[in-house]
């Protein structure tokens, strides 16, 4: 299993075209300027079947590709180990397979000889090296790994030590079309307000262009756009001068506590002296085994009672919106990356502007073209048609104020939690700009924009096709607000003017469902 934490500067993708073995995991690393990197992550039990380290040799790696081998390997051999005894038939072909074939990686190891990576919490067993280390010769070439190094104070409650290296080439930042996440649960609703005012204040010019209270004067739809870009960002420059930015955790758990990491420190400080003492003085250490394991169950108690405590508390100060979102912890449900996205007549998908082009590609499409193009009159008026009324100030106000608050907003980060207090600051801005667009039949570029997340349909049995996926639009909640007031319009002229039949059973202004049933 591989675990990571999202940057904005790399993709990660689980290169399963290239090994579907329960005991080998293949990770691509890449970055926006072209560079990955592979890491092919084994786990080498043993037994009587072909062990992974075996089965590895069979995997088909590019050689162009730094690549690099790490794992539990599970075998000892005179290079790495604690002592200069041979290794068995297994470990001298896995050695002469890695490091001197021609068809091999060529791969160098970047462990000591001697230097211990298992330190068993029994008395019985002896400390070995296990956890190995290899780079092929590209990824030797490029010098990929820097600083490597055994890390005991990574270790907390395993036996296995940890070993960490740093790959950077140069850091090139992906850019997030969202932009940051702030958050609002701590905003003051007075202090956002002030700061929009002052905010649209600022950009004065282009609102006022649409505020001129004569009625006759002929907005264009170009003030318009200005004017909906203005009001757009008046309320994000507001948001990033009263809010957090959203950052990730670094321990990316909420029940971390300073107890825990004084225990944790405190069990990699009796590790370390239990590793020295036994390296210099060539025995074990019973009374300091039984130290390290006794401190080691501490802290695995003490992760056990902190963890019950913090979720009680959260229970606890549960309300009715956030009750539901507990289920979760149970569900199992766990988002990993994507498999390299299939594509016709050419290679998979594999870096994350890959993939959304071949999704895009894909469900996406271009409509067919029409036999007959359908030509609309929109000018010439009929004798049926009816007159247009202006759109209230009530009906834009409950448009925005009757949507739910967790509905996802779009690519802005505007919510309808903001909306309402930009409402409260400038209810006559945002109401003239939604009633003149409505006028015009003009919807503001600024608002039809959206965000289209790739979700995994259940149970598909190969995700590596397109159509394994659906796609979910995140549209900005300005625009949705302007696309409500129509839809509650063209619901109620519908049940007034009787424009859908009886036998249409749809909701309809005005009906119940005893007059549907009559």
């Amino acid at each position: 299993m591989t675990y990571y934490k999202k940057r904005p500067d790399f993709d990660v993708t689980l290169r399963s075209d290239l090994a579907q073995d329960l005991d080998i995991q293949i990770i691509e690393v890449s970055r926006q300027n072209g560079k990955r990197w592979l890491y092919a992550n084994v786990y080498n039990e043993g037994g009587h079947r072909p062990a992974s380290a075996e089965r590895l040799q069979q995997v088909n790696l590019p050689q162009d590709t730094p690549t690099i081998f790490l794992g539990d390997w599970n075998l000892h051999h005179k290079l790495w180990s604690c002592t200069d005894k041979n290794g068995n038939r297994r470990s001298n072909k896995f050695v002469e397979w890695m490091m001197e074939s021609d068809t091999g990686p060529r791969g160098i190891l970047l462990n000591e000889k001697g230097a211990v990576t298992f330190t068993p919490h029994n008395n019985m067993g002896s400390s070995s090296v296990l956890d190995l280390v290899f780079a092929n010769s590209k990824a030797a070439a490029e010098d990929t790994l820097q600083e490597w190094t055994i890390d005991r104070s990574m270790s907390y409650g395993s036996d296995h030590h940890g070993i960490r290296w740093t790959t950077d080439d140069g850091r090139t930042e992906i850019n997030n079309i969202t932009g940051a996440k702030y958050i609002m649960k701590d905003v003051n609703p007075e202090d956002w307000g002030a700061a929009f005012r002052q905010e649209l204040d600022a950009r004065q010019q282009d609102i006022n262009k649409i505020m001129d209270p004569d009625p006759q004067v002929n907005i264009t739809n170009e003030q318009l756009e200005q004017a909906a870009t203005a009001l757009t960002e008046a309320m994000q420059a507001a948001t990033a001068r009263v809010a957090k930015i959203r950052r990730p955790s670094n321990q990316a758990k909420p029940w971390w506590n300073e107890d825990l990491q004084k225990a944790a420190k405190d069990l990699s400080n009796v590790q370390e002296e239990l590793k020295t003492f036994e390296e210099v003085n060539g025995v074990r250490s019973l009374p300091l085994r039984q130290k390290v394991k006794k401190m080691s169950n501490f802290l695995k108690r003490l992760c056990k009672a902190t963890k019950t405590k913090w979720a009680v508390e959260k229970l606890q100060e549960a309300t009715s919106d956030t009750i539901w979102s507990f289920r979760n912890w149970s569900s199992g449900a766990r988002n990993y990356p994507s498999p390299p996205i299939k594509r016709r007549g050419q290679g998979p998908a594999i870096t994350h502007t890959e993939k959304c082009e071949a999704l895009r590609a894909e469900l996406f499409q271009p409509p067919p073209e029409l036999e007959a193009e359908y030509i609309r009159n929109l000018t010439d008026t009929l004798p049926d048609d009816l007159e247009y009324q202006e759109v209230t100030e009530e009906e834009v106000r409950e448009a925005i104020f009757e949507s739910s608050s967790n509905s996802a907003p779009g690519s802005s980060q505007i919510t309808y939690q903001t909306l309402r207090w930009a409402w409260g600051s400038a209810s006559q801005e945002t109401y003239t700009l939604i009633r003149l667009c409505l006028r015009n039949g003009f919807h503001p570029k600024q608002w039809r924009q959206a965000v289209a997340v790739a979700l995994r349909k259940p149970r598909k049995p190969d995700y590596s096709e397109p159509r394994a996926y659906r796609l979910i639009q995140l549209l900005e909640c300005m625009g949705k607000v302007l696309e409500k007031v129509v839809a509650r319009r063209l619901t109620y002229l519908a049940g007034k003017h009787r424009l859908i039949p009886v036998s249409q059973t749809i909701p309809r202004s005005g009906d119940t469902t005893s007059s549907d049933h009559l």
